[in-house]
């Protein structure tokens, strides 16, 4: 460590300043700005393929593009992604939360086990935390 460097570090311990943590947050930023980039540039490698499906293209291509306009700078949504977006999230939230009690209903009835009820709803949390397609 260089003598600046030093000397930054012993003042930052002598002033009892604590990390904000806004450079761990501009580099989460950065890293999902790439990652959403780089799953666009590979959507756009893939849209090629015989066995794509134009429709999912489209709707995996909003969904990463949103998260970009997300993470992102913030800009008018002029094609309406950010509020289908939103709506469609708050559909799904909707559905999930609907579930679990379905499944206790039945468990509850006796009419599947609890070991049952543990793998859907294990099956069903892992739905809920894929990317939506």
């Amino acid at each position: 460590m260089g003598e600046i460097q030093i000397f930054i570090a012993g003042l930052i311990r002598r002033l009892d300043v604590a990390e904000d943590g806004s450079e761990e947050e501009h580099e989460e930023v950065r890293a999902r700005l790439t990652a959403a980039g780089a799953a666009l540039e590979r959507l756009d490698e893939l849209s090629a393929e015989d066995w794509t499906q134009e429709e999912t293209l489209k709707r995996v291509r909003a969904l990463y593009e949103f998260r970009r306009r997300f993470k992102g700078p913030r800009r008018q949504d002029e094609d309406g992604i950010e509020d289908r977006s939103v709506a469609y999230q708050r559909l799904m939230h909707e559905l999930y939360a609907a579930q679990p009690s379905a499944l206790v209903d039945l468990r509850d009835s006796g009419r599947i086990s609890a070991e049952v009820m543990r793998r859907v709803e294990r099956d069903l949390d892992l739905e809920e935390e894929r990317p939506e397609v």
